[in-house]
């Protein structure tokens, strides 16, 4: 599971919509596009990129398939306490230390690699669902 790529799908605001409804409970794909306000089809593409990702999986129930979080969850929020506890013990007057020949940007530094620009809306939702503060 590559975190650059689960972060590349959640920076998708619609798709990033739906991983937190599906925080809250299982939806089929009628109930996402009720709450989407798009239409199921729309729905359907957002869910096979997702589900591609292994962000959820599915379990059919009748003519109905239900979607629910998968254990990516855990792996971010496990990434994102790694990211917390580095920060937190990092020397805060790391940006002191940067000059213009330093070849590794602070993450890199601290370990935690690459980036995305999708952090910020990330690391927002893992503080409202998981508890995880900054």
């Amino acid at each position: 599971m590559e975190l650059d790529h689960l972060l590349k799908v959640l920076e998708n605001p619609v798709r990033l919509k739906i991983f937190q409804i599906l925080s809250e409970r299982k939806h089929c794909v009628r109930s996402l596009a009720g709450k989407l306000g798009v239409s199921e089809s729309a729905v359907s593409q957002y869910m096979t990129v997702i589900k591609d990702a292994g962000l959820i999986h599915d379990k059919k129930n009748g003519h109905h398939t239900h979607f629910s979080l998968h254990d990516a969850v855990d792996y971010l929020a496990e990434y994102f306490n790694r990211m917390r506890t580095a920060l937190l013990s990092a020397d805060r007057d790391m940006p002191a230390l940067q000059c213009k020949c330093r070849k590794e940007t602070p993450y890199e530094a601290l370990g935690l690699g690459y980036m995305s620009s999708s952090v910020p809306s990330i690391i927002s939702f893992m503080t409202s669902c998981y508890g995880i503060y900054y």
